[in-house]
């Protein structure tokens, strides 16, 4: 049995106290430093974030907590589109204790492992300050940062904790491995390294981040922000590890290239491996993380919806939990209107093929999966764009199965060439809409 610390209730009043004034705060410095009305932010990294102890399937025992304490998280993330300063967003959403950031810096990626470009090194602070502790179910924005990246670029963001500090709040599927060191070696080019993830190669295929969830870029031109909103197929499980191989980063690469037919345009990725509509674990469920995940999403403009494959293939592990075809195409249909009230355009795909999954695959889940086709394609309300990932990625002689070269091998994610194909076809739908 877990044994753990609780903060009194006392504390956490005092420290949410803390927070909301650090908030207000922040605000106004954010107000001072973006005082020019044509400056807006605009989300050029996103990662939604899940409890590290909700592990992986029922069957499997949750992971034991890891905790830093004298050391630096170096971690990588994907940059969509370039800006003039960025901020930072961290999160302690799951945490049952505050945590104290005592140092966090901003770099670019040099492209090996780690290591950055010492000349790019830039502090992050929050309301001036260097380090913020965040209370148990907060998050925060920094102050805005001088360091303008470039677009589809890679960046380091580096966060020494001095103090013991247990990861909860996570990012279970980074498909980057991310890098720790003792001391605070925020600005240190490539110190010690050793990498967080227990096996990114075996058991954590993909490694996972920590505390950070968004990096916003201020710009003039108003891009729009398409936000990936999925699960694991749009997380990019079973892509090229530290390759920037998922459906959304490839999609930014396509629209950079055509600014002429696209314009300025975003693309952050808020899949969640494992995520289902209806059932929390893994993270929140879909209905319920959507308006975290897409409607806050800074700036967004567009969300592309692909979730229910999982609310169909758990059932293996909690029968008690099984979902048919008008449980999933009812939330859907609420994600929708929910996202059109607030003015974005709406773009929705359909499930991709599985058949021959092990796992997952079965007849009556079959049934399950075309009846939600059927309905995204020819009854769902408000939509602005059909993407039609199961005719994409079909084989066209067994449409029930993936396509033989866009198959990771487990019959149920792409690989890079099927995750490619994903990008171009919403792509495709992207250029109609204009």
């Amino acid at each position: 049995m877990n044994t753990r610390a609780y903060p009194s209730e006392k504390r956490i009043r005092q420290y949410t106290a803390r927070m909301l004034v650090a908030a207000i705060l922040a605000a106004g410095s954010l107000a001072a430093h973006a005082a020019d009305p044509s400056e807006k932010w605009a989300a050029s990294w996103y990662t939604a974030q899940a409890d590290y102890l909700e592990g992986m399937p029922p069957t499997y025992p949750a992971p034991a907590v890891k905790t830093l304490s004298n050391q630096t998280i170096r971690q990588i993330v994907y940059v969509s589109a370039a800006g003039s300063k960025v901020r930072l967003k961290l999160s302690n959403q799951f945490g049952d204790a505050p945590v104290t950031f005592d140092s966090v810096t901003i770099a670019a990626n040099t492209g090996s492992a780690a290591s950055i470009d010492a000349a790019s090194v830039r502090a992050v602070t929050f309301n001036g300050a260097s380090s913020v502790t965040l209370a148990p179910g907060t998050d925060i924005a920094s102050d805005p940062v001088n360091f303008v990246p470039k677009a589809n670029s890679s960046a380091a963001i580096s966060i020494y904790v001095k103090h013991a500090a247990p990861i909860r709040t996570v990012h279970n599927l980074a498909m980057q491995r991310n890098f720790v060191a003792f001391g605070d070696v925020t600005k240190v080019p490539a110190p010690a390294w050793s990498e967080i993830n227990d096996n990114p190669d075996a058991t954590d295929p993909g490694g996972y981040t920590a505390w950070i969830t968004e990096l916003d870029v201020l710009r003039k031109d108003r891009p729009k922000v398409v936000v990936g909103f999925g699960d694991s197929i749009t997380d990019g499980f079973g892509s090229s590890l530290d390759s920037n191989y998922r459906w959304p980063n490839i999609l930014s690469r396509i629209v950079a290239a055509d600014r002429a037919s696209y314009g300025p345009i975003s693309v952050v990725d808020a899949g969640i491996s494992g995520n289902r509509w209806k059932t929390g674990w893994q993270g929140p469920k879909g209905e319920a993380r959507f308006g975290r995940d897409v409607l806050n999403v800074s700036g967004v403009t567009h969300v592309v919806i692909l979730l229910g494959i999982n609310d169909i293939g758990y059932d293996q592990w909690v029968p008690e939990q099984i979902k048919e075809a008008a449980d999933i195409t009812a939330a859907l249909q609420t994600a929708v209107d929910k996202a059109k009230s607030r003015g974005l355009r709406v773009l929705v795909g359909t499930l991709t093929p599985f058949k021959a999954t092990t796992l997952y695959y079965s007849d009556t889940r079959e049934i399950k999966r075309l009846e939600v086709n059927d309905f995204i394609r020819s009854r769902l309300k408000g939509v602005d764009a059909i993407v039609d990932f199961d005719q994409a990625l079909r084989d066209p002689t067994r449409p029930l199965q993936m396509l033989a070269v866009y198959d990771s091998g487990d019959h149920l994610h792409p690989n890079d060439a099927g995750y490619t194909v994903m990008a171009k076809t919403v792509a495709d739908a992207l250029k109609d809409m204009r």
